[in-house]
């Protein structure tokens, strides 16, 4: 459980008058390779997090299967106020249709039209991933 009180005291001044846009990665949301975490735990992380005046968020459909991105776009639903979603493509995902693909299945999971950035997670070929000509992923992300 996250405690809201010591951040409370320790941050605020810090987070709500800071230049600094302020940002947090949703890995551990996606649950997947973490232990004694569950959804009311993420979601008060998140709404601590929007409440303290960050409004970039990362994440990617390999956390947790895409978990991560629709634990996120339910927050974002609950907070109905603009913020910063960054979200990835895996190297096994490089393709002209595969970007398609796995860019419109996070859109369904965050419950938004648009992504503020979409990032290339790892190159093509990490992890044993086929070798992608970038003018694939590129097209991809420019059509």
């Amino acid at each position: 459980m996250v405690n809201s009180v010591s951040i409370d005291n320790d941050l605020n001044d810090l987070l709500l008058n800071s230049d600094m846009p302020l940002g947090i990665g949703t890995w551990q949301a996606g649950k997947n390779q973490w232990v004694g975490i569950d959804d009311a735990s993420i979601d008060q992380a998140l709404d601590l997090a929007f409440r303290h005046g960050v409004r970039l968020f990362d994440t990617a459909p390999d956390y947790g299967n895409g978990y991560s991105e629709c634990v996120l776009g339910r927050a974002i639903l609950r907070w109905d106020s603009d913020v910063c979603v960054v979200s990835k493509l895996s190297p096994f995902r490089l393709g002209y249709s595969e970007v398609v693909a796995s860019s419109e299945a996070s859109l369904r999971r965050l419950k938004r039209d648009y992504l503020d950035a979409l990032l290339i997670h790892w190159p093509s070929g990490a992890f044993g991933s086929d070798v992608v000509p970038i003018s694939d992923t590129m097209r991809a992300l420019t059509e």
